[in-house]
């Protein structure tokens, strides 16, 4: 039996399967429908004869279609919060007053490309290269896709660009370049289709246009007063400079562009290709073997805490696209893990892997060179001090990150804070100053037994104190660009963190009171050597496991300036890997 879910602004007949219509195996089970997963379930049943199964705990998004594909429902009228959203939380965290975290993540087909701001901001080629950099130690052969020429011709790939309209590119004051983007990929990438010409709008409605249109033409001035002139090329390779970015955004029809959307929506009705909602995955099961690596033979699944577990047969492998919390959670669940960990929750240890750790952005700049310096300097005392795991391999592995940081991508062409302008408040402008490369490094950990219990989120924000610093001089730069034409000419008094707050020491105070964080967690599944606390190579493959893959953010070791729905890029990659023959 299938149910039908009613049409939305696309034209797809769309069917989901009901638990009591699955197959008794499939040679691909595919858990998450997130922005990867749905990608790769995609280019997968290109093949008729092969056959996929997406397993996803949230539900379709079709009774919510209006508010997810309408661009400004994102800040009007979110699903964060609601039960679209996994709501997950940190634990208190001592350097920022005790103060626990939101973590939102779509828990909906399409992930948190749903319900994220849907900015197009790609990593730079160093950062990428620095990535590649550190897997090759261990199969320079097979690290090499992961070059940047390799991921940016997967990044372009994926999209097909638009530019902006005349009158916005003059308004907005936009350089773009067709060479860093896609033209015929299923995400739609381009610009706001607003004008100063609306006619439509009328009195303190076409004065938030003009105004907010006047404050982005004026960004990119001011950036380039200050030495941060705009990118010749935006999205090329290079994030040091100023650009107006593009969005996820179909401007055919003034929609959000999202994996389902352009992935799953036009090929669900595909004989190959089922798809199952509101079903969790509880854990992967393996056979009884006791040689070798451990083979995948299915995942349980359960629609709630109290029903009954249920297992779909995989007859080639299980590929994990839950995201960086739902797919170190589901390996852990299932005997992949740190001893302590497992034992702690009663679980076997199938396959022992300490390396869960998690990194993530903060909003706050220049890293001068004794700064530099003195942070390369303190990669030893770092290492013992800060990483919060008792196993070394986890501690070669942060030492083999900071020193990437510190020594490879700090002080080169790329960006060590971001800049973000938020003008979608009327009387208030916003300039955000986010961290990009932090050097705190957290951990994630289950306590329960169940896939329905949340994990523990510990990003340890500030337990390095440059993290502290960097942000502290990112609010200093967001300040003197407040005192630089022609965006300064329409502001106001500063409302945070204030005009009484000026000493480096005030503003450090209120950053710990105050700080945010951007949602761009990454690293709890770190493609590194497994020496260094990897947990996946540079096949994807998880270490220790014959057949199970993970294609999400959860793999990126580090964070880049950028933001992370470019991780589409990551199972067109992976699709050179899988069997799909």
């Amino acid at each position: 039996m299938h149910f039908k879910a009613r049409l939305g602004p696309h034209a797809f007949p769309r069917e989901y399967i009901a638990e009591e219509s699955l197959a008794i195996a499939y040679d691909y089970i595919i858990v998450g429908g997130g922005l990867a997963g749905l990608v790769l379930a995609a280019r997968i049943t290109e093949n008729p004869n092969i056959t996929v199964l997406v397993v996803e705990a949230g539900d379709t998004g079709d009774a919510v279609a209006d508010r997810i594909n309408t661009p400004a429902g994102a800040y009007y009228s979110s699903l964060l919060y609601t039960p679209y959203d996994w709501q997950y939380k940190t634990v208190p965290q001592p350097n920022a007053a005790q103060r626990p975290f939101d973590w939102p993540r779509g828990k909906v087909l399409g992930g948190s490309s749903a319900v994220n701001a849907m900015y197009l901001v790609r990593p730079s080629e160093i950062e990428v290269n620095a990535w590649r950099s550190l897997i090759e130690v261990e199969d320079s052969e097979s690290a090499k896709i992961w070059g940047w020429e390799e991921f940016y011709s997967a990044m372009k790939k994926s999209e097909t660009f638009t530019p902006p309209s005349g009158d916005v590119e003059q308004v907005g004051n936009i350089s773009w370049s067709a060479l860093t983007h896609g033209s015929s990929g299923p995400m739609q990438a381009s610009y706001p289709g607003m004008s100063v010409l609306w006619s439509q709008f009328v009195g303190t409605t076409l004065t938030f246009v003009n105004s907010m249109m006047s404050q982005v033409g004026a960004w990119s001035a001011s950036l380039d007063t200050l030495g941060l002139p705009p990118l010749r090329e935006p999205n090329g390779g290079t994030t040091l400079g100023s650009l107006v970015g593009p969005l996820w955004i179909n401007p055919f029809n003034w929609t959000r562009s999202y994996s389902k959307s352009a992935y799953l929506d036009p090929v669900l009705s595909r004989p190959n290709l089922k798809v199952l909602v509101n079903s969790t995955a509880t854990q992967i099961v393996f056979s009884d073997s006791n040689s070798g690596s451990q083979t995948a033979t299915g995942v349980e699944f359960a629609r709630s805490r109290d029903a009954p577990r249920k297992i779909i047969n995989v007859n080639r492998e299980v590929i994990l696209s839950a995201g960086v919390i739902g797919s170190p959670q589901l390996l852990m669940l299932s005997g992949i893990g740190p001893r302590d960990i497992l034992d702690a929750v009663g679980l076997v240890q199938k396959v022992d892997l300490p390396g869960w750790a998690n990194m993530t952005r903060l909003f706050g700049t220049e890293g001068a060179p004794s700064f530099q310096g003195w942070i390369a300097d303190s990669l030893e005392d770092s290492a013992d001090n800060l990483v919060p795991s008792e196993y070394p391999e986890v501690r070669e592995g942060y030492k083999a990150i900071y020193d990437t940081i510190a020594n490879k991508i700090m002080n080169t062409e790329v960006a060590v804070i971001e800049l973000l302008l938020a003008s979608n408040t009327p009387g208030q402008v916003g300039v955000q100053a986010a961290i990009q490369h932090p050097l705190s490094q957290g951990r994630l950990y289950i306590n329960s037994s169940s896939a329905f219990d949340a994990p523990i989120i510990d990003p340890q924000y500030f337990t390095h104190s440059a993290d502290l610093t960097i942000m502290r001089e990112g609010i200093k730069l967001a300040r003197s660009l407040k005192q630089t034409p022609p965006f300064s000419d329409a502001l106001g008094d500063e409302l945070l963190p204030g005009p009484a707050i000026v000493s480096d020491q005030d503003l450090e105070a209120w950053l710990v009171n105050q700080a945010s964080t951007q949602y761009h967690p990454i690293a709890s599944c770190a493609m590194l050597p497994r020496s260094q606390g990897g947990v996946v190579n540079a096949k994807l493959q998880v270490y220790g496991l014959a057949n199970v893959r993970v294609v999400d953010s959860s793999i990126y070791p580090f964070e880049f300036a950028s933001h992370i729905q470019f991780d589409n890029a990551v199972p067109q990659i992976q699709l050179e890997l899988v069997d799909n023959k």
